[in-house]
């Protein structure tokens, strides 16, 4: 998934709120290399030096048990290209 990076923000929304409550389990968020545990938010801290330059980033979801239910994946999620 490739999200935008907006300006004077700290954060960026990548997954729902009821999502991630659901899948906590079930995947984690693989980022340049570095594992994440399933989150709603990105801090804009964790980013690359060069995906900040670019105003985008890249993230893949890696599931380690099937997902049931995908509803509410992107609630909210205005950074989503």
């Amino acid at each position: 998934m490739v999200y935008t990076i907006k300006q004077k923000k700290n954060k960026i929304r990548i997954f729902g709120k009821k999502f991630v409550e659901h899948n906590k389990e079930r995947c984690n968020i693989l980022y340049k290399n570095r594992t994440f545990p399933l989150q709603e938010f990105f801090l804009i801290e964790d980013i690359d030096k060069q995906d900040k330059k670019e105003y985008k980033f890249e993230l893949y979801l890696n599931e380690l048990k099937d997902i049931i239910d995908r509803s509410y994946m992107f609630y909210e999620c205005d950074s989503l290209i």
